[in-house]
C-alpha cells in the first residue's frame, strides 16, 4: 500500500519540519507540499528537507488562499504518482492512530471504505508562550474539552461563552486516492471519492492551532486574507472574528481564554476547565528524537 501526504503551508518555519516527519514516521511513503507565499523561513526550511530526503517534494503558489483547489491538485497529483491511499494534514496537524495499530494495518482493512473521518483534538499551550519555537509543542500537554452543540460553535464563540478552542470541530478526513477526488476547505470532506465513508475513534488529529501567542495574532492576517477570496461569512469564520476582533482594538482578551494556566481557560473571567494528554508532546518528542533540529 502506498500512503502519501499532502499539505499547503504559510508562515509554518517552525512547526513544518516536525510535522512532515511526523507523517513519513507514521507510515507515508511521500509528501506533496504547496508554500502558499510564505514570508519567514518557511521555504528555506522546506528546501533543506527536500535535499535531505527525497520523499519531501514541494512547489510554490504565492498567490491568494485557494485551499481547496491547491489541496485538490496535490490529491489528485498523488494519485498520479500512485497513492492509494491520501492523508492531508495542515502545518499544525498531526495525525494519530491506536497505539495498537498502525496507519497502514487500519487502512488495509477498510475494506470498500474510501473515505475515513477521525475526531480533530485541540490541544492547548501554556500561557507563558508568547512566541513560536520548534519546541513550544512540548508544553501543549493539556486538551480543550469540546463543548456541544457544534452548530453553536460560532454564536458560543461570539458571545463569548467558550474560547474557540473549546468548539466541537468538524471531523478530518483521510480517503482513498482517485482521480476525481475533491477536498473541500479546511479538509474536512471530500467530493467524488471511490467509495463509501466511515467514522472511527482508531484515528485522530490532533490539532495544535494556537501554539504561540504571536501564531493566534498571525490568525489575524488569514482572516483578512479569507475575506479577499471569500464572501461567505460562515467560512472561516473563526479567522474572520479575529480580524475584526483586532481592527476593534478589542482582541486582547483571546489569549488568555485560548491558552491554558494550570488546568484552566480564562474565557472573558470565567475559568474553563482543560485536560491532560501526552499524545501530541509524545509524537513531537518521537521525531525530535530521530531528527535533532537546531
Amino acid at each position: 500500500m502506498k500512503l502519501v501526504g499532502i499539505s499547503m503551508v504559510r508562515n509554518e518555519a517552525d512547526i513544518v519540519d516536525l510535522t512532515i516527519r511526523h507523517h513519513l514516521r507514521l507510515g507515508c511513503d511521500s509528501v506533496l507540499v504547496v508554500d502558499n507565499g510564505s514570508t519567514d523561513r518557511t521555504v528555506a526550511v522546506l528546501r533543506r528537507l527536500a535535499k535531505s530526503d527525497r520523499r519531501i517534494k514541494w512547489t510554490r503558489d504565492p498567490g491568494p488562499l485557494r485551499q481547496s483547489e491547491i489541496m485538490t491538485t496535490l490529491a489528485r497529483e498523488a494519485y498520479r504518482v500512485g497513492a492509494e491511499w491520501i492523508v492531508p494534514f495542515d502545518a499544525d496537524e498531526f495525525w494519530w492512530c491506536r497505539p495498537d495499530k498502525t496507519l497502514t494495518t487500519f487502512l488495509d482493512g477498510a475494506g470498500d471504505v474510501a473515505v475515513v473521518q477521525a475526531p480533530v483534538v485541540n490541544f492547548v499551550q501554556h500561557r507563558r508562550c508568547q512566541r513560536s519555537s520548534r519546541r513550544a509543542l512540548l508544553h501543549m500537554k493539556m486538551r480543550a474539552v469540546p463543548v456541544p452543540p457544534a452548530e453553536d460553535a460560532q454564536k458560543m464563540v461570539t458571545a463569548r461563552e467558550i474560547a474557540f478552542v473549546e468548539i466541537v470541530y468538524p471531523p478530518k478526513t483521510v480517503f482513498r486516492a482517485g482521480s476525481e477526488v475533491a477536498l473541500v476547505t479546511g479538509n474536512h470532506a471530500v467530493i467524488d471519492a471511490p467509495g463509501p465513508s466511515t467514522v472511527t475513534g482508531d484515528l485522530a488529529c490532533l490539532h495544535a492551532p494556537l501554539r504561540s501567542k504571536r501564531v493566534l495574532e498571525a490568525q489575524v492576517e488569514h482572516g483578512r486574507r479569507l475575506a479577499e477570496v471569500s464572501s461567505d461569512p460562515g467560512l472561516g469564520w473563526h479567522v474572520r472574528r479575529w480580524h475584526q476582533l483586532w481592527s476593534d482594538g478589542d482582541f486582547g482578551g483571546e489569549w488568555p481564554a485560548n491558552s491554558y494556566l494550570g488546568s484552566t481557560l480564562d474565557v472573558y473571567g470565567q475559568h474553563h476547565h482543560v485536560e491532560p494528554d501526552e499524545r501530541l508532546c509524545s509524537a513531537v518528542r518521537a521525531v525530535l528524537w530521530r531528527h535533532p533540529i537546531r
